[in-house]
């Protein structure tokens, strides 16, 4: 089985993974400090609930529907260093109130209103499944790049 953000023990497993960073904590790979990749997740997670609309990228309309086979509904894990929606990076901002805001967001994601209906900038329509199961994934990858 899949591991989805919709599973109550995969959002505290993530969260208790979380709470292990810290604000010196330096990434494995790539190029986003822990306050980037936070903030990251954050407007990700703001994407998905639809507080922030994102434009659908021309590559996700030309090959979203193959990739979200392959990273969403299939097994296969993010690339390290792969690209990153322009859209989805702030560098601003403190460490404690980025991860505090993760922590809720995580905890809110499985309610009501914590997914949106509208399509993901490059995998296009997704179900609430899908949106489980690739949120879990995406915060997964970023908490394995500072090594939680």
């Amino acid at each position: 089985m899949k591991a989805s953000l919709l599973d109550d023990a995969t959002r505290a497993q993530l969260a208790v993974r979380a709470q292990q960073l810290t604000a010196e904590a330096r990434p494995a790979w790539g190029r986003m400090g822990v306050v980037a990749m936070l903030n990251h997740l954050n407007l990700s997670f703001q994407s998905a609930s639809g507080e922030l609309r994102l434009q659908r990228a021309l590559i996700g309309r030309l090959f979203g529907a193959v990739a979200k086979r392959v990273f969403v509904r299939g097994d296969a894990a993010f690339m390290k260093n792969g690209p990153t929606d322009p859209q989805l990076l702030q560098e601003e901002g403190g460490f404690e109130p980025a991860l505090a805001e993760l922590l809720a967001r995580l905890d809110r994601f499985a309610q009501p209103g914590g997914i949106g209906e509208h399509p993901h900038a490059f995998f296009g329509a997704l179900t609430r499944e899908e949106w489980g199961w690739l949120m879990a994934k995406h915060v997964d990858h970023h908490l394995r790049q500072f090594g939680v």
